[in-house]
């Protein structure tokens, strides 16, 4: 089964669809979601099997200042690139 998400759908609908999608083995034809935006090491953990789709990761800018850089590390260490 092949799927096309609209355009007008946000990106935390995208996020869960895509999940499903990888769930069920389908297929998207539009499947990039372009910057996500992480708060916390669960979001960082349940987007990575996304990690092929996203463009851009940024950490959120209202975590402190320690909680910023234990996110960029773990972030680091799964291989990807965080933005400022």
């Amino acid at each position: 089964m092949v799927l096309r998400i609209a355009s007008s759908v946000g990106t935390r609908k995208k996020i869960d669809i895509m999940k499903a999608v990888l769930e069920k083995n389908m297929y998207v034809t539009n499947p990039r979601i372009d910057r996500v935006i992480i708060t916390s090491t669960e979001d960082l953990e349940s987007l990575l099997p996304l990690r092929n789709y996203i463009s851009a990761w940024k950490i959120s800018e209202k975590l402190s200042e320690e909680d910023r850089e234990d996110l960029e590390k773990e972030a680091e260490n799964a291989g990807l690139e965080v933005i400022a």
